[in-house]
């Protein structure tokens, strides 16, 4: 370890080094648990306030937007520009500290409207809030960048008068804004306030822009540091534990209605703390050297007697040992990340691949009547494969082979139809599994936070309707493989088997689904335009539609239908009117009911083919046997290529799906029939009932005898029966073959 090893004790959730066993109470201070409120309570130097005011036994909120790093302390979500929100953060406690604002004066000077906003009128909202809620003592966090608007070169304190004109920066105009606003409520509504005056804080947790962090970061990375002029500007920085234990302390009831400079007990210049990280660091660490930053604090002399004298405060933390901390502190958190991952893989390996692999379910949306049993089933059997390749994959593997694989399964996941679900969520669960073993985060640490929200999507996605699984599991592999998704782009051109074989297994299976899912998919419009899958929404009508490879059951079906006064759609395979069955398809026409085309051949696979010509075979028997040309064609399964695609619209043919499905009628009941026929019904919908693949009677007299009870309940529901003719508003029959 680099520095100075601190001894610690455990605070909360978080580490806290031992000076909080040396507090020291003021001589005389009577102090009691109070509630106390912390604006930006989740920053660098808040969390630390806030480790001390609960050391202190007192009762803290953390107001912030960001949630604070400790779970042991009430959060009030709110903006200091929000009023309302703030008072009611604020009921209830009997002092706030304010520390909410632009810290950064990169920021300030980047956006002034804004820092004044923050600073300036976020200050005034909070001591209105503070003013409604009897909040006895608001406390200010200022700066002593004020102090660059004392005139004079000498030491300054907290009586030191201001001229204005030389403020010179917006971050040091808008601290004295805030300052005015404390004083100027104080006089005239009687508000006690604490105004403390920061030195440069440091320590753990400070934000990574601040210049010390850069230092470190660079240096233990062997890049070189930036240093912004010659490097003898000089701070008085104070250790941010130092800090802390002053606010506690400005509780007390000397520090009412005073200022405190909180500054650091040496002065440190941008050289000198170069040179110390350069004794920790085990390399060479090379400095550049830019021009000054415009308007940047010169450093003053600041005196901190008062804080001294009144609060019995003073920092007892040197520079170098602060920096010691600081360096310890950094390190911990990469030495110590891979350990939180060993424990969570060896203690709930599964889980959080179970979790991750949840998010299949987003895409499940509508693709499956049974929702919640399908759909987890999908999930579970996709967990289990990232397992099993999670575990048992050859390494090295590619990472960048399962990330394809994984990202193009959400894609295909948002269209897939029926088993093709399971299929698909299969080859997802491959591709996390490979991800995973693959390039593992080397920190570890963003497994347990995306499992999380992995496991949120699955509840959303298997009890709700989010179709929202590309981004989430785009998101899911990103985040877990970013670390090293690089190393897996590269080790694909690397001669090694397991690798090599890995990743073209990956990107196979997944080009050789997106054909299939795309010809079955009722919303694959990249594959060629999908069949219709229903009519208008707006209206009151629905359409029943039969399947059937022979007109011969359908006959009775045709004959029910015209004795209640209603037209249904019979599509009929082409081949099967060759024979017998013309005669039959000719009584379906003459008690007209609408004729549609069929696939003679139900092979699902044939439509994959690009060279069959089931659309131009079945037209011509059509026209051969009966003389007519239907406008509507139903490819088998609802398979669409673009080959077949291209075929129908040349020649002017509508091609028909449906939103509802009765399976073969042969295998059910006539209850069941018409269960199934009413399940998803509503305006517009296209009714598909499968007569059988041998067109049996049988099948055919579950359908009559299921017609009373199918018709009764769209009635019910308001809802007309009428041939897809009326119900898309096209034509029934092409003039020409």
């Amino acid at each position: 370890m680099y520095g100075l090893q601190a001894r610690k004790l455990q605070v909360g959730s978080r580490v806290a080094h031992v000076s909080l066993l040396g507090f020291r109470h003021p001589r005389g201070w009577k102090g009691h648990a109070m509630r106390v409120a912390v604006t930006g309570g989740s920053g660098f130097i808040g969390s630390h306030v806030v480790d001390y005011l609960c050391a202190a036994g007192h009762d803290v909120v953390v107001v912030d937007v960001r949630p604070p790093h400790r779970a042991d302390v009430r959060f009030e979500r709110a903006d200091v520009l929000d009023t309302e929100a703030l008072t009611r953060s604020l009921r209830g406690c009997d002092a706030v500290f304010h520390l909410a604002g632009v810290a950064n004066v990169n920021d300030a000077t980047a956006d002034p409207v804004r820092a004044i906003e923050l600073n300036v009128t976020g200050t005034a909202r909070v001591w209105e809030a503070a003013r409604a809620c009897g909040v006895k003592r608001a406390v200010l966090a200022s700066t002593v960048w004020v102090y660059g608007a004392a005139p004079g070169e000498g030491e300054v304190d907290e009586s030191t008068a201001f001229d204005l004109a030389r403020a010179a920066h917006v971050y040091t105009s808008s601290k004295l804004g805030a300052e005015l606003v404390v004083q100027s409520c104080h006089e005239l509504y009687g508000q006690e306030f604490t105004i403390l005056r920061y030195g440069i804080p440091f320590g753990p947790r400070m934000r990574d822009e601040l210049v010390i962090a850069r230092f470190v970061k660079a240096a233990l990375a062997g890049e070189p540091i930036t240093v912004h002029g010659d490097g003898s500007q000089w701070r008085n920085y104070v250790y941010v534990e130092d800090m802390a234990e002053a606010h506690v302390r400005a509780l007390d009831p000397a520090g009412a209605n005073e200022v405190f400079n909180l500054e650091g007990a040496e002065a440190v210049t941008v050289r000198r703390i170069v040179e110390l990280i350069a004794e920790l660091v085990p390399r060479k660490v090379d400095v550049t050297y830019l021009d000054a930053r415009a308007g940047d604090y010169a450093g003053r002399s600041v005196s901190g007697e008062r804080a001294r004298r009144l609060l019995g405060w003073e920092p007892t933390v040197s520079f170098a040992e602060g920096l010691g901390r600081y360096m310890d502190s950094y390190l911990d958190r990469r030495i110590e990340a891979p350990a939180i991952a060993r424990v969570w893989q060896r203690r709930a390996r599964v889980a959080p691949l179970a979790a991750a692999l949840a998010v299949p379910a987003l895409a499940f949306h509508g693709a499956l009547d049974a929702s919640v049993v399908p759909r987890s089933l999908a999930v579970l059997a996709a967990a289990v494969t990232a397992y099993a390749l999670y575990k048992w994959a050859p390494r090295p593997t590619s990472a960048m082979g399962g990330a394809t694989a994984a990202i193009a399964s959400c894609w295909l996941l948002s269209q897939a139809t029926g088993g093709l679900i399971f299929a698909v969520a299969v080859l997802f669960g491959a591709g996390v599994g490979v991800v995973l073993a693959g390039a593992p985060p080397p920190e570890g640490a963003p497994i347990p936070p995306v499992a999380a929200i992995a496991l949120a999507a699955m509840v959303l996605g298997i009890f709700g309707h989010m179709n929202l699984s590309l981004w989430a599991a785009g998101l899911l592999v990103v985040v877990t493989a970013r670390p090293s998704l690089h190393v897996g782009l590269r080790s694909v051109f690397r001669v090694r088997q397991p690798n090599i074989a890995f990743a073209w297994v990956m990107v196979t299976l997944t080009l050789l689904l997106i054909p299939v899912v795309g010809a079955t998919s009722a919303t694959a419009t990249w594959f060629g335009t999908p069949p219709v899958a229903h009519g208008s929404r707006q209206g009151s009508n629905v359409a029943l539609t039969f399947d059937t490879p022979s007109a011969d059951a359908s006959v009775a079906i045709a004959r029910a239908l015209s004795a209640r006064g209603v037209r249904g759609t019979f599509f009929i395979t082409g081949n099967g009117i060759r024979t017998s069955s013309s005669a039959a398809t000719k009584a379906i026409l003459d008690r007209h009911q609408l004729v549609g085309k069929n696939m003679y051949d139900r092979d699902p696979i044939i439509m994959l083919n690009p060279g069959a010509g089931q659309l131009a075979n079945s037209q011509r028997v059509f026209r051969d046997e009966l003389g007519v040309c239907p406008a509507f064609f139903r490819p088998s399964h609802r398979y669409h290529t673009p080959v077949v695609t291209r075929s129908a619209q040349r020649r002017g043919i509508v091609m028909v799906g449906w939103d509802v499905s009765v399976g073969d009628a042969l295998e059910k009941d006539p209850a069941t029939v018409a269960r199934l026929a009413l399940s998803h019904a509503q305006a517009g919908s296209i009714i598909r009932i499968d007569v059988g693949t041998d067109g049996s009677g049988s099948a055919a007299a579950s359908v009559v005898d299921a017609l009373p009870a199918i018709l009764h309940g769209l009635r019910e529901r308001g809802l007309g029966t009428v041939a897809l003719d009326q119900l898309l508003h096209r034509r029934a029959y092409e003039t020409r073959c």
